[in-house]
């Protein structure tokens, strides 16, 4: 997934609302029961949910295939995962179809990479609907899980500036989207805060794996001696485009496994009993409370801005609209 300050746009602004006759039609559940085998009490453990849709790209027998892998490249950061459900949906046909809307392009004032609470924008109100149509209103630990959830297309979009200084709009069909809590915030409702999109077919465990780094770290694309951009390649680590599955820690590493043992996606079971990290203080900026130890140390490696920059009104004018299905 690209990821850019600018494409917040990549909210992904879904088109068709949806409507009181459409339903998400459940078509079967998978065992799991022989793919959390050997799990740990008292370790670091996120759930994950699987939804995974008829027409969709990927199927049960690719996730089942990349789950090893995946619990590989979180093991050295002492992460575990648990498969909690798996079920194939039918959905209706233009929710599979996700295009953003391109709107003006930014002010010329200097932004940060990483927004700040107030310049967060929320889901595009279909966007939600269809996440929570998907997920549903009740289940156990649905707040607190990933929610994988395939579509057939998905689309980001996002502003860059060439050398002469001129904005360019760019866009580009994901694999996966993560919808990061550094670009939502308090604007992502707590329901669909786990919520990762699949679309392609040739899924690796790697991408799982990095798109999960965006929700679980909340980190875009950065690395050793890397600071975040929009897109980036390296060979070392997970969160820069490549073939690294690496995580650093440290101040070296921008803090990135530290990060993760506070989210507060991961709980440790403990006498039978789950107990969750801490929840995001203010919603999960990359400046949230939760990822301060003391007074004078945060896990941060960016500098908070002192004050807000001014709002581009082309970019509120991109994410208040709705695009329709291509």
């Amino acid at each position: 997934m690209k990821v850019f300050l600018f494409a917040v746009v990549a909210a992904l602004l879904f088109g068709p609302l949806a409507c009181a006759q459409d339903k998400v039609v459940h078509k079967l559940d998978y065992d799991v029961s022989g793919l959390n085998q050997g799990l740990v009490a008292n370790r670091l453990t996120c759930d994950l949910q699987f939804h995974l849709t008829k027409d969709g790209n990927v199927t049960w027998e690719t996730v089942v295939e990349r789950l090893p892998k995946l619990r590989e490249i979180f093991e050295p950061a002492g992460i575990q995962f648990r498969v909690a459900s798996a079920r194939l949906i039918e959905i209706p046909d233009a929710w599979h179809t996700h295009t953003p809307k391109r709107g003006d392009p930014p002010s010329n004032e200097r932004t940060w990479f990483y927004p700040t609470p107030a310049d967060m924008k929320p889901l595009a109100p279909a966007t939600e609907r269809v996440f929570k149509a998907v997920i549903g209103d009740k289940g156990p630990g649905a707040e607190l899980s990933v929610h994988f959830i395939s579509l057939r297309s998905v689309q980001t979009g996002w502003w860059e500036r060439d050398s002469d200084g001129k904005w360019r709009y760019e866009t580009a069909a994901t694999g996966a989207c993560s919808f990061p809590p550094y670009l939502f915030g308090k604007n992502m409702p707590a329901r669909v805060r786990g919520v990762i999109t699949l679309s392609s077919k040739r899924l690796s465990s790697r991408t799982f794996a990095h798109e999960l780094g965006h929700k679980l770290i909340n980190v875009s694309h950065e690395g050793v001696g890397k600071a975040p951009k929009g897109e980036q390649w390296g060979g070392d680590d997970l969160m820069i485009y490549g073939n690294g599955t690496r995580i650093p820690s440290g101040a070296k590493g921008r803090f990135q496994v530290e990060r993760l043992k506070r989210s507060p996606f991961l709980y440790r079971t403990v006498a039978g009993k789950r107990q969750f990290n801490p929840p995001y203080r203010e919603g999960g900026h990359y400046w949230d409370p939760v990822y301060r130890i003391s007074a004078d140390r945060a896990l941060w490696a960016e500098t908070r801005p002192k004050r807000t920059p001014r709002k581009s009104q082309g970019l509120k004018g991109a994410l208040d609209s709705q695009a329709g299905p291509r």
